[in-house]
């Protein structure tokens, strides 16, 4: 027989608090996506070859550059530091910013 401690500690754990909560969320979700990407290649079997190359070449394409971090060229670099570098820069306000980045679908 458990006593009121064990008990009260199985509640705890079964309960879990927030860390259990993310555990479930991150799990659930997890599982949702695992099963969505297992139709998604039930689906690509039933194309061409030639297809399924194609999208699985877009797919590693895509993961490769779901890195979070984004790396300039060379050439970007040094386009920055020039821009810096001029004392007669022009800067522009956030509201023109919002403006300019809307233009470009961002």
């Amino acid at each position: 027989m458990r006593t009121s401690e064990e008990n009260s500690l199985r509640v705890e754990v079964d309960n879990g608090g927030p860390d259990a909560v993310a555990r479930r969320r991150a799990f659930a979700i997890l599982s949702t996506m695992t099963k969505l990407l297992q139709d998604a290649i039930e689906r690509l079997k039933d194309l061409p070859e030639s297809r399924q190359d194609e999208l699985a070449a877009a797919l590693i394409e895509v993961t490769e550059g779901d890195q979070g971090d984004y790396h300039l060229t060379d050439e970007q670099v040094e386009e920055v530091r020039r821009r810096r570098a001029n004392p007669n820069r022009k800067f522009v306000s956030v509201a023109e910013a919002r403006k300019r980045l809307r233009h470009f679908g961002v």
